[in-house]
């Protein structure tokens, strides 16, 4: 870890972003990498939205399989390290997260201050974009039979971000105001290569009075890295998020 790195000054709001990588000593596997879940095409398949009314027990068997998998999953020491700088910051300073995680680990383990970009594994909602229906909350895999709208009989599909959805405007909006104000913006367990998350970080990585703080398996994508490498830690973030939290945000 570097030495180097300080506390967090009065006022100055920390943001963290995390992807995958922060989940997968709970169990639950990355996307991009070795053992990514897009490098099995056929759960590439159940990932495209236009999929669900066509392909309705193959979606449901990956993402009931991730429900119960997430669901049964307890938050990382570095989840939990976040939750506790929240609880401790003194007054003028924040932290907020914004995840690409649909596991719900972050609010689990005691984060307020999340905001889900891709949704949430434990909402379902009508795959009928114009059903009234409104999205409720749900554990159930539905892995015997597919769900079906009470409503118009559509099928039900979990609530989060599948390839060919987009995202929710107001996360966005909520998004871009975080990180505008970010003085430290700490990236954890992300390859960097979605959108529109990675034009978030991109901005705010590109701006002076930002220092960014990288915990991640594998360094950065090259432009970050050349532009502004800032701490980086390519070592496992239970291993780095505790100590590293520590610093930024002291006990009294």
């Amino acid at each position: 870890m570097d030495d180097q790195t300080q506390p967090a000054a009065p006022g100055n709001d920390i943001v963290v972003f995390t992807g995958a990588g922060i989940s997968v000593s709970a169990g639950l596997p990355p996307y991009r990498g070795p053992g990514g879940l897009w490098n099995d095409s056929t759960i590439a398949l159940a990932s495209l939205a236009q999929n669900v009314a066509k392909y309705p027990q193959l979606c449901w068997e990956h993402w009931g399989t991730m429900r119960s998998k997430a669901h049964a999953a307890e938050p990382t020491a570095a989840h939990r390290a976040l939750a506790e700088a929240e609880a401790r910051l003194p007054e003028g300073f924040t932290l907020n997260i914004l995840t690409q995680n649909v596991d719900g680990l972050h609010t689990k383990a005691g984060s307020r201050n999340v905001i889900e970009f891709h949704g949430n594994l434990f909402t379902t909602r009508c795959s009928n974009s114009r059903c009234k229906l409104e999205p409720f909350a749900d554990t159930d895999p539905h892995l015997a039979e597919v769900p079906h709208c009470a409503l118009c009989g559509s099928v039900l599909r979990p609530a989060l971000i599948m390839f060919g959805d987009q995202v929710d405007q107001d996360k966005h909006k909520s998004a871009r105001r975080f990180f505008a104000k970010a003085r430290t913006l700490i990236v954890i367990g992300s390859s960097l290569e979605v959108y529109p998350a990675k034009n978030l970080v991109r901005d705010r990585v590109y701006s002076k009075n930002v220092r960014p703080v990288w915990v991640n398996l594998q360094p950065p994508t090259c432009y970050f890295k050349c532009y502004r490498p800032g701490d980086r830690h390519c070592r496992p973030a239970d291993d780095v998020l505790p100590t590293l939290m520590e610093q930024l945000v002291p006990r009294s």
